[in-house]
């Protein structure tokens, strides 16, 4: 059975609606602006004023004219392909004001990816720029924030190796975990109750570089990171505590730890290929303890030393050294934030998790409980699983050369 619709010409009244109802449905966005009237901000700096209530906003964001000249192949002598524009202001909010004032392209921050912020503004505290990140709709609460030893404005002019812009280099460095790669969200998870955080710290510093022409030009280093406690920076991790502190919150990947070796004292360097991290609180009478459980598997990177690689016992040698220094590490990290009162892991969200009623009633004095009534135990597992292309040192005396090409 077919169904039809037939106007009934005796009813002018619902072809009127009909008619009238119709240009809807082609209207379009009333507030649009062409992408070609857009300004795509790529990277957010923020630094104090000279002034105590002025703060000093710059906007980093591509040059789409240069950007053309550099694909059609003409970049010799047109400068960067990107740009930047400085206003100090009140607030935030007065010094993006002044900027958009004397741009002729509407700013946009659905590109923004970075947010750099100096040390003396980190000091002064976050919370201004947190508040106007999440009241700006476009704005991706998944960018990355990071602290600049002296000023943030010290990255403008960075020599992004290897690619166009620094915010690029920022974020593949972040991506890859080659730094601490906190984003605008980690600093949220705690909520009102747990305002702290640690977030990666960045140098810049001159070096000669070939790409320049044997020329002396800026880079960017990676300057281990910042406590963040009450949203305020109150404190430094070095490098070396600051991978400490990466193991903690499970984000160590793809890096390089290095032991001596029990036979030779030479060193042998390990690359940890698979980290995971798992963490609980439990209650010993009136206290706290964090149990925190680090497994890895590591392989054979190279080595100096003439320890026999196939020899199990040796292995097992080798593991132990791994587990003793990592746990050493790990310890440093948790005992610096403790003395600090700043819990940068948030494991307050772990104690609530765990032991809800506890932590309803040391939520509104939990620094000073994280100080005085908590401890912790960490436990390690680490593995070495591979040992690379070959086995045995080439060069050790006495066998050939084992792995590749052995039979």
């Amino acid at each position: 059975m077919r169904l039809s619709v037939v106007w009934d010409i005796r009813n002018p009244c619902g072809i009127m609606v009909s008619l009238v109802m119709l240009p809807l449905l082609l209207t379009g966005c009333w507030s649009r602006v062409e992408i070609n009237d857009r300004l795509f901000v790529t990277a957010m700096f923020v630094d104090a004023g000279e002034q105590e209530d002025e703060i000093k906003l710059t906007l980093g964001f591509p040059m789409p004219s240069r950007m053309t000249r550099l694909q059609r192949g003409v970049a010799e002598g047109e400068g960067n392909p990107y740009a930047t524009v400085t206003k100090t202001g009140e607030s935030i909010a007065a010094a993006y004001r002044k900027i958009q004032s004397e741009l002729s392209r509407q700013i946009n921050w659905g590109h923004t990816r970075i947010i750099l912020v100096g040390d003396k503004m980190a000091r002064r505290g976050l919370r201004p720029i947190l508040e106007f990140v999440l009241r700006q709709p476009s704005f991706q609460i998944k960018s990355y924030v990071f602290l600049v030893s002296g000023e943030a404005t010290s990255m403008e002019g960075v020599i992004p190796i290897p690619e166009r812009f620094p915010s690029e280099l920022l974020r593949e460095l972040a991506a890859r975990r080659s730094i601490v790669d906190t984003k605008v969200r980690d600093l949220l998870l705690g909520g009102p109750g747990l305002r702290d955080g640690l977030v990666g710290r960045l140098r810049v510093a001159p070096e000669v570089m070939t790409s320049e022409k044997g020329k002396t030009a800026l880079r960017v280093f990676n300057n281990g990171a910042g406590m963040i406690k009450d949203e305020k920076l109150i404190d430094y991790y070095e490098l070396q505590e600051m991978r400490g502190a990466l193991w903690v919150m499970g984000r160590m990947e793809n890096a390089l730890i290095s032991v001596v070796s029990p036979t030779d004292g030479k060193t042998v360097d390990f690359l940890i290929v698979k980290a995971e991290t798992k963490i609980k609180a439990e209650t010993r009478g009136d206290r706290v303890r964090f149990r925190i459980l680090l497994e890895a598997v590591d392989d054979v990177l190279s080595t100096e030393s003439d320890i026999d690689l196939l020899n199990p016992v040796q292995i097992k040698k080798l593991e132990a050294k791994l587990n003793d220094q990592l746990e050493d590490r790990v310890m440093k990290a948790l005992e610096k934030s403790q003395r600090n009162g700043a819990d940068v892991y948030q494991l307050g969200n772990y104690l609530e998790w765990y032991k809800p009623a506890l932590w309803k009633r040391w939520k509104t004095d939990w620094h000073r409980h994280y100080m005085k009534d908590v401890d912790f135990r960490v436990k390690t597992d680490v593995r070495i699983r591979r040992l690379g292309g070959e086995r045995n040192p080439y060069w050790k005396p006495g066998k050939p050369p084992e792995g590749k090409g052995s039979e």
